[in-house]
């Protein structure tokens, strides 16, 4: 409602999406047509896992789970793994996405692969596509590491600073 109504943002909520579900919108905004100067912002609240690395603790694997996510999935199939989405959401053919996560261990989907970043980090590579796609923008943020995060009573407490955020403009 915020961005709708004080920033004129066109917007469309998938409550509760399954996996096909989002994964079908990943793929309708990679086939829309953007104008120039047009930004994107995607939102994704719920539930996360992490799935660290026998070898590290502080590494592994990272997933979104869709409201159709198997409980206890030991293969992992219906979880939606952080690194797969990332390169479909980067082949949005918009110049500036703004991806935002709210779920457990959001962490994950910052870094680029086991180990070798960090939030906040860029790697040699990055900086490179940085500064030679400087009109195209791909930013992240998220509510937390590579921990748990706290739920809410209606919103979580990310989402709420958020909002505050948005409503003061910016200002707080």
């Amino acid at each position: 409602k915020v961005l709708r109504e004080k920033y004129g943002f066109q917007t469309e909520i998938l409550e509760n999406p399954t996996w096909d579900q989002v994964m079908d919108k990943i793929l309708s905004l990679k086939q829309k047509k953007f104008k120039k100067g047009d930004q994107l912002l995607l939102y994704f609240t719920g539930h996360g896992l992490f799935v660290p690395s026998k070898r590290d603790p502080t590494i592994g694997k990272g997933y979104f789970i869709p409201a159709d996510a198997k409980k206890n999935d030991k293969h992992r199939k219906s979880y939606i793994y952080y690194q797969s989405i990332k390169p479909e959401i980067n082949d949005i053919a918009c110049d500036r996405i703004l991806m935002v996560i709210d779920a457990c261990y959001s962490g994950s989907f910052l870094k680029y692969r086991d180990g070798d970043e960090r939030p906040g980090k860029l790697s040699e590579r990055e900086k490179l596509i940085a500064t030679a796609l400087e009109k195209r923008c791909r930013k992240g943020i998220t509510s937390g590491g590579l921990e748990r995060t706290k739920d809410g009573i209606h919103n979580s407490p990310f989402t709420l600073r958020f909002l505050t955020a948005l409503n003061s403009e910016g200002g707080e």
